[in-house]
């Protein structure tokens, strides 16, 4: 439920006794491994709940619905950070002929109509994201705002079936609205994009994973608590694609990361895991990701999209487009600069799929760019 290694008891010397570190790493493994620790947090939560209290470590259940306490400042500093270093990959992919696109995905937060109690502080709602897209450059660089597509197709019921009642990521439904804006986009703007427009009658939903339990990541939170029956876990599987035809490397295009597709995306349906997250239905945050489609061949177009954990039920989609295509997580490369990165593999098209709920600015740190 932590998502982290819990405490182990500590090691007992003379040394860390002295220094006073034995005692605190022993309170920190009393706090995590004490008798029934989660049966006493289930019934603290029992407590809170039987007494009224707005927020549940941090979220506010309504109707088996978990939402994040609303964020009520913007960190102007983290965002004009950001928008320097999108300016710094425009002048970048601009002076190499590589097409530049940044695809905004419609977070959660501020999609759904939230009803908090009155006395709940207002949140700065997509504040956030407008600041940050108005800073973006006019030139090269082609911005796609997908919430703004999506008005005017969709509804507020729409949005309620676009993401998962426990998580704060969209499902599959939203993914596909979502990749439908994307390769629409892709094809009026782009001139390298070998594929025609988007056709719903061209995938078919499939939802294989019917008796498993879905942990969300805000019920994780909350230790599971909320009942995740109603959470529909569901593949778009394009009719006319051969995904076994692709090849797939982990972790970099040696032989030795050469894997099946489907150890990289859709894991849960080949395990017996009764309890499954987002990322083993999807695919987990890993540093890159590349596939080889063979039926894009002679097109040849080879894509790096920079992508947080909203982009992984894209992946098979957007692979059936190009020739190449690179998923690459900057979370998971603090190492690296993205700029050689980019230089070795010769791309045609960057895209960015970043969720637009809050900026992060460790998310825009590339590197130093090339003089």
């Amino acid at each position: 439920m932590e998502n982290r290694t819990l405490a182990q008891r500590p090691v007992l010397d003379p040394g860390n006794i002295v220094n006073g570190e034995y005692m605190t790493q022993f309170e920190n493994y009393i706090t995590d491994q004490f008798f029934l620790r989660d049966t006493w947090i289930e019934g603290y939560m029992d407590y809170q709940i039987l007494t009224n209290q707005t927020f549940i470590n941090g979220y506010y259940i309504v109707d088996d619905w978990v939402y994040p306490e609303p964020f009520t400042e913007v960190d102007e500093k983290a965002i004009r950070n950001a928008a320097e270093k999108v300016n710094e990959l425009n002048e970048f992919t601009k002076e190499r002929g590589m097409e530049l696109f940044y695809f905004s995905l419609p977070d959660r937060r501020y999609m759904l109509d939230i009803q908090y109690p009155f006395w709940v502080e207002e949140s700065v709602g997509q504040a956030d994201k407008q600041l940050l897209l108005s800073l973006f450059p006019d030139e090269h660089l082609k911005l796609v705002d997908i919430e703004k597509e999506w008005q005017g197709k969709w509804t507020q019921d729409d949005y309620d079936n676009f993401y998962f009642r426990t998580d704060h990521h969209w499902d599959m439904d939203g993914a596909l609205a979502g990749y439908e804006v994307i390769r629409n986009s892709f094809h009026q703007l782009s001139e390298k994009f070998p594929d025609t427009p988007f056709q719903r009658e061209a995938y078919n939903l499939e939802c294989p994973l019917t008796d498993r339990n879905f942990l969300g990541s805000y019920n994780r939170q909350l230790y599971n608590y909320i009942d995740s029956a109603s959470e529909e876990m569901c593949y778009a599987i394009p009719t006319d694609s051969n995904m076994s035809d692709w090849t797939v490397y982990l972790k970099g295009m040696g032989e030795e990361n050469l894997r099946e597709f489907s150890y990289i995306y859709g894991n849960a349906v080949e395990t017996d895991k009764e309890t499954v997250t987002y990322s083993d239905v999807y695919v987990s945050d890993f540093n890159e990701i590349h596939i080889i489609n063979p039926a894009k061949e002679k097109a040849g177009t080879k894509v790096l999209f920079l992508k947080d954990s909203y982009a992984n039920p894209l992946l098979p989609l957007v692979a059936d487009n190009f020739y190449q295509t690179t998923y690459y997580d900057v979370r998971h490369n603090k190492d690296r600069n993205l700029y050689e990165f980019i230089e070795q593999h010769d791309f045609d098209i960057v895209a960015f799929l970043y969720s637009d709920g809050r900026t992060l600015d460790y998310l825009y740190d590339f590197g130093e760019a090339p003089k």
